[in-house]
């Protein structure tokens, strides 16, 4: 990726996701959003944290709760997704972010979340709506 370039994100139509290797593979193509390579441009934890929280309606400390209702486990692991999607942080070093959680909750909520967004039309309406706060601009095109 050239330096200051965009991320690129391209949406994949549900019916290409089919349970088979070959559909698993289009799905992981389809997810991958490159983080931008300027510093001025590079979004934070916190950042996420916080958009996150607003989009959700929920006090910001819920990201680093010990709570574990799927109203705040749901945010929290959308939150952990577009972590590890937008940053180039490690899993533990996203898991400490959220309250010191370790490294496997962090895939687990990654999972889940990418799970989600493939049979969810609501939780792939509020990762898109999230995302677009904050990243304005960087929209996928089916030729990228």
């Amino acid at each position: 990726m050239m330096h200051g370039t965009r991320p690129k994100v391209v949406v994949m139509p549900p019916e290409a996701v089919d349970g088979t290797v070959a559909g698993n593979a289009r799905v992981r193509d389809y997810l991958i959003i490159r983080a931008p390579t300027t510093t001025r441009t590079r979004l934070t934890v916190a950042e996420i944290q916080r958009a996150v929280c607003d989009h959700y309606g929920l006090p910001l400390g819920e990201m680093v709760s010990r709570r574990q209702s799927t109203s705040v486990v749901r945010p929290r692991q959308v939150a952990m997704w577009l972590a590890k999607m937008l940053t180039p942080m490690s899993l533990p070093e996203i898991g400490r972010r959220f309250g010191g959680r370790d490294h496997s909750t962090v895939i687990h909520g990654v999972a889940r979340v990418k799970q989600l967004i493939l049979s969810d039309a609501t939780i792939r309406a509020d990762v898109k709506a999230i995302r677009d706060i904050l990243a304005p601009g960087h929209r996928g095109h089916a030729d990228d």
